[in-house]
Protein backbone atom coordinates (compact mmCIF):
# COMPACT_ATOMS: atom_id res chain seq x y z
CA UNK A 1 0.00 0.00 0.00
CA UNK A 2 1.01 3.53 -0.59
CA UNK A 3 1.64 5.67 2.32
CA UNK A 4 -1.80 7.68 1.69
CA UNK A 5 -3.72 4.69 1.48
CA UNK A 6 -2.62 3.83 5.10
CA UNK A 7 -3.16 6.84 6.61
CA UNK A 8 -6.49 6.69 5.14
CA UNK A 9 -7.27 3.54 6.30
CA UNK A 10 -5.96 3.92 9.99
CA UNK A 11 -8.56 7.46 9.85
CA UNK A 12 -11.34 4.77 8.85
CA UNK A 13 -10.36 2.47 11.72
CA UNK A 14 -10.58 5.65 13.70
CA UNK A 15 -13.63 6.87 13.14
CA UNK A 16 -15.08 3.59 13.62
CA UNK A 17 -13.61 2.84 16.65
CA UNK A 18 -15.26 5.81 17.59
CA UNK A 19 -18.62 5.61 16.56
CA UNK A 20 -18.38 2.31 18.42
CA UNK A 21 -17.64 4.22 21.35
CA UNK A 22 -20.59 6.72 21.42
CA UNK A 23 -22.80 3.94 20.15
CA UNK A 24 -22.04 2.19 23.78
CA UNK A 25 -22.02 5.28 25.95
CA UNK A 26 -25.31 5.76 23.91
CA UNK A 27 -26.50 2.71 24.98
CA UNK A 28 -25.22 3.63 29.02
CA UNK A 29 -27.13 6.38 28.72
CA UNK A 30 -30.54 5.02 27.83
CA UNK A 31 -30.63 2.61 30.74
CA UNK A 32 -29.75 -0.25 28.26
CA UNK A 33 -26.21 -1.30 29.37
CA UNK A 34 -24.87 -0.87 33.21
CA UNK A 35 -23.59 2.07 33.85
CA UNK A 36 -19.90 0.77 33.76
CA UNK A 37 -20.14 -1.24 31.02
CA UNK A 38 -18.81 1.86 28.87
CA UNK A 39 -15.45 2.37 30.82
CA UNK A 40 -15.33 -1.68 31.39
CA UNK A 41 -15.33 -1.98 27.23
CA UNK A 42 -12.99 0.60 27.09
CA UNK A 43 -10.63 -0.84 29.39
CA UNK A 44 -10.71 -4.12 27.44
CA UNK A 45 -10.01 -2.97 24.07
CA UNK A 46 -7.04 -0.71 25.79
CA UNK A 47 -5.41 -4.01 27.00
CA UNK A 48 -6.22 -6.22 23.99
CA UNK A 49 -4.97 -3.24 21.57
CA UNK A 50 -1.51 -3.22 23.52
CA UNK A 51 -1.05 -6.95 23.73
CA UNK A 52 -1.27 -7.26 19.84
CA UNK A 53 1.01 -4.52 19.60
CA UNK A 54 3.74 -5.91 21.56
CA UNK A 55 2.53 -8.84 18.95
CA UNK A 56 3.49 -6.73 16.34
CA UNK A 57 6.75 -5.44 17.41
CA UNK A 58 8.27 -8.70 18.48
CA UNK A 59 7.52 -9.58 14.65
CA UNK A 60 8.63 -6.62 13.15
CA UNK A 61 12.04 -6.94 15.84
CA UNK A 62 12.40 -10.69 14.58
CA UNK A 63 12.41 -9.81 10.91
CA UNK A 64 15.69 -8.99 8.87
CA UNK A 65 14.46 -5.51 7.44
CA UNK A 66 16.09 -2.34 7.51
CA UNK A 67 15.83 0.55 9.54
CA UNK A 68 14.05 2.93 6.48
CA UNK A 69 11.80 -0.43 5.47
CA UNK A 70 10.55 -0.42 9.44
CA UNK A 71 9.47 3.02 9.45
CA UNK A 72 7.27 2.32 6.14
CA UNK A 73 5.91 -1.01 7.68
CA UNK A 74 1.74 -1.48 8.04
CA UNK A 75 2.68 -3.00 11.48
CA UNK A 76 4.32 0.48 12.75
CA UNK A 77 1.52 2.24 11.17
CA UNK A 78 -0.88 -0.57 13.54
CA UNK A 79 1.71 0.36 16.82
CA UNK A 80 1.53 4.35 16.53
CA UNK A 81 -2.44 4.49 15.25
CA UNK A 82 -2.96 2.04 18.81
CA UNK A 83 -0.59 4.54 20.40
CA UNK A 84 -2.97 7.61 19.61
CA UNK A 85 -6.45 5.31 20.01
CA UNK A 86 -5.51 4.32 23.32
CA UNK A 87 -5.17 8.07 24.84
CA UNK A 88 -8.21 8.65 23.12
CA UNK A 89 -10.10 5.26 25.13
CA UNK A 90 -8.71 6.81 28.25
CA UNK A 91 -9.75 10.57 27.90
CA UNK A 92 -13.17 9.59 26.58
CA UNK A 93 -13.89 7.14 29.79
CA UNK A 94 -12.09 9.80 31.86
CA UNK A 95 -14.32 12.63 30.75
CA UNK A 96 -17.62 9.89 31.17
CA UNK A 97 -16.66 9.43 34.71
CA UNK A 98 -16.27 13.21 35.22
CA UNK A 99 -20.22 13.51 33.11
CA UNK A 100 -21.62 10.31 35.32
CA UNK A 101 -20.05 11.71 39.02
CA UNK A 102 -18.66 8.23 38.82
CA UNK A 103 -15.13 9.08 39.95
CA UNK A 104 -13.21 6.91 43.31
CA UNK A 105 -9.79 6.21 44.50
CA UNK A 106 -9.67 3.08 42.09
CA UNK A 107 -10.68 4.95 38.91
CA UNK A 108 -8.35 7.56 39.43
CA UNK A 109 -5.40 4.70 40.05
CA UNK A 110 -6.68 2.93 37.16
CA UNK A 111 -6.72 5.75 34.52
CA UNK A 112 -3.19 6.78 35.85
CA UNK A 113 -1.47 3.59 35.17
CA UNK A 114 -3.04 3.16 32.08
CA UNK A 115 -2.08 6.79 31.24
CA UNK A 116 1.48 6.35 32.63
CA UNK A 117 2.14 2.84 30.41
CA UNK A 118 0.79 4.78 27.28
CA UNK A 119 4.07 7.33 28.13
CA UNK A 120 6.31 4.60 29.32
CA UNK A 121 5.13 2.95 25.66
CA UNK A 122 5.69 6.07 23.67
CA UNK A 123 8.92 6.58 24.76
CA UNK A 124 10.24 3.42 24.44
CA UNK A 125 8.59 2.76 20.61
CA UNK A 126 12.25 2.98 19.10
CA UNK A 127 13.56 0.18 21.34
CA UNK A 128 10.30 -2.23 20.54
CA UNK A 129 10.84 -1.63 16.87
CA UNK A 130 14.49 -1.62 16.24
CA UNK A 131 16.72 -3.84 17.71
CA UNK A 132 19.98 -2.79 19.52
CA UNK A 133 23.09 -2.85 17.39
CA UNK A 134 25.77 -5.56 18.77
CA UNK A 135 29.31 -4.17 19.80
CA UNK A 136 32.32 -5.94 19.25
Amino acid sequence: MKRWQDFILWILCFVGLDTFFDFIKSLTEKGLLNMWAFPIIGFIIFVLSWVAVFFVAKALKNKKIKKTEVKESFGVWFIWFVLFLSIFIMADVMRYFLENNMLNIWSLMVMGICFMFIGWAGGRLDNLLLKPKKRK
